[in-house]
């Protein structure tokens, strides 16, 4: 049994800023129901600063400047449910990189990482992203509430 759920990025996502549709009720209600077993990678906060520094980059300043407003909220909020890259987390990645490699997937080391943080920390990834994520063999699942 899982001891709680790693939000992958396309669903924390879903509370953007930039979204130009607020979640649902169901969304909100499911993410304040589960908040103690709620979990982000750094992962996570790495890739959503890459996308709002493309964006600064190509000359969306207000926008990125509203998401890093927004991903400082973000991790003020997890806190210490904010998990590092660790050597257990490391090995983990590089023995489920290795083993997508040898089934023929490539789901991108990102991806990777944030099974392997899962994996590490018995957590179950909350994704829409299954195409990746499921043939890392990690737990995964898209509660009906998150789904868009």
């Amino acid at each position: 049994m899982s001891n709680g759920f790693l939000i992958d990025t396309n669903i924390i996502s879903l509370f953007s800023p930039d979204r130009k549709q607020a979640p649902s009720d169901p969304a909100k209600a499911w993410f304040r129901d589960n908040g103690e077993l709620l979990y982000l990678s750094v992962i996570t906060v790495a890739e959503i600063e890459r996308g709002l520094r493309r964006l600064h980059r190509r000359g969306s300043i207000e926008r990125s400047q509203r998401l890093s407003t927004w991903l400082d909220s973000i991790t003020e909020t997890f806190g210490e449910h904010l998990l590092p890259i660790d050597p257990i987390v490391a090995r983990i990645a590089g023995g489920l990189d290795d083993f997508a490699t040898a089934s023929g997937a490539n789901p991108g080391f990102a991806d990777v990482l944030i099974a392997a943080t899962a994996q590490a920390y018995d957590l179950t990834v909350v994704t829409a992203n299954l195409k990746h994520l499921g043939p890392l063999g990690v737990a995964c699942d898209l509660p009906e509430a998150l789904r868009t």
